[in-house]
This record gives C-alpha cells, sequence and structure tokens, in this order.
C-alpha cells in the first residue's frame, strides 16, 4: 500500500534526480515523471481527508463509506471510524455488563438496574449464607479469602 507522506512504505523523500508524483505521492524518477503522471492521474485517487491513495473507481465508495456521516441510535452524528470507537467507549446506549447479574444492560440505565439488583438477596456458595448481592463481594474476600479478580456473580444465586 502507499502511504500517505509520499509513496511506498517506508520510503523516504524524493532523491535525486526524483520528484513527488501529485497523485499517488511516490518518488518517481524525472525522466518517468511525464508517462507516471499520465497513468497515475487517470488510475489514482488521493484522499485529501485520510491522506490515503485508492484505485479512481473506489473513489465514492471510498467517500461514502469513510468520510460520511452515519447517526448512532442514540442521535449523536460521527464519521465510520468515530462511530465505532463511540459505540465501544461511550454511547450511553452501549451493553455494559451488570456486576450482580449474568444481564448486559445499556449503560445508561445501569445504575438504576444495578441498585436495585445489588439489593437483591443472593446466597453464598461456599458457607450457605444469605447477603445482599452487592455485599457479597466484601464477604467472599473476607470470609473465605477470595481475591478480588477471581469472583463474579457466578459465586452466588
Amino acid at each position: 500500500m502507499l502511504s500517505a507522506t509520499g509513496g511506498a512504505a517506508g520510503q523516504s523523500g524524493p532523491s535525486e534526480g526524483e520528484e513527488i508524483c501529485g497523485h499517488c505521492r511516490r518518488s518517481i524518477p524525472q525522466r518517468s515523471m511525464t508517462m507516471h503522471s499520465l497513468r497515475c492521474e487517470r488510475n489514482n485517487f488521493y484522499c485529501e481527508i485520510c491522506q490515503k491513495v485508492f484505485p479512481k473507481q473506489d473513489q465514492i465508495k471510498h467517500m461514502d463509506l469513510v468520510h460520511s456521516e452515519y447517526i448512532c441510535e442514540c442521535g449523536e452524528a460521527f464519521q465510520q471510524q468515530s462511530l465505532q470507537d463511540h459505540r465501544r467507549d461511550s454511547c450511553p446506549l452501549r451493553l455494559v455488563p451488570c456486576s450482580y447479574c449474568p444481564l448486559h444492560i445499556n449503560q445508561i440505565a445501569r445504575g438504576p438496574h444495578q441498585a436495585e439488583c445489588g439489593n437483591r438477596e443472593a446466597l453464598c456458595l461456599e458457607c450457605n449464607q444469605t447477603f445482599k448481592r452487592k455485599e457479597m463481594q466484601r464477604h467472599l474476600i473476607r470470609s473465605h479469602d477470595r481475591e478480588k479478580h477471581s469472583i463474579s456473580f457466578k459465586d452466588w444465586l
């Protein structure tokens, strides 16, 4: 693949007797530049936004897929990569696990869900005592020498 800075990956600026092609950003010998430019302009597209070179027939597809705005279910608009990052990291509608049960709920509903879920009673599978789910982790650490990272909702009923 061609790099955004002027040529094939790993290639630096033009050497003596070479020029940078304005279409593919590669270093081309000066004696070949005229023929290269004619062919390259006909076949390549340089995206000014992401600074990458693509075959000319992919120009519309590239612009539509990569640089168009997409609307997230939460109502915010993003370009493709930003939308993927948003959905994974910050969307209030992304699914997140409950700390006390096997459900995955929307981030925006996690607080109310866990407030209710954490106050439900559960049975410790190691000593058969009953505790609130939100107190179970502390119980397992203090009473059964469990490590915090090894505790999950599967340790109680």
